[in-house]
């Protein structure tokens, strides 16, 4: 006779462990502050997704020309955004990697 499996749904939220008797949150208790390690700035995230959807597109037409230089390109475009949060940095890099493109492209490659 086959095992009846059961499923058990065990909640992220609650924490498990001992409360901290000085008061203390979570984080402060653990050395840390209340506050998110990354900047979560609009700007940033609307270009990181503009950059990043460039990218996809150049990635997506070099997968389908068998052209290597688009999707290197299409590559470093959707990836380098995840660790750059300043937006002129952002824009300087994805000119830079669009220009390298265009010389790739434009020198026969």
């Amino acid at each position: 006779m086959a095992a009846k499996r059961v499923w058990r749904f065990v909640s992220v939220a609650t924490d498990v462990r001992e409360p901290d008797p000085a008061g203390r949150g979570v984080a402060e208790s653990l050395g840390g502050t209340d506050t998110l390690p990354v900047d979560l700035d609009a700007n940033a995230l609307l270009a990181a997704i503009m950059i990043g959807v460039v990218g996809l597109g150049a990635f997506i037409y070099g997968k389908r020309q068998s052209r290597l230089p688009h999707m290197i390109a299409g590559i470093g475009l959707m990836g380098y955004p995840y660790f750059v949060t300043n937006v002129l940095l952002m824009a300087g890099i994805a000119m830079a990697l669009l220009a390298a493109l265009w010389l790739a492209v434009r020198l026969g490659w």
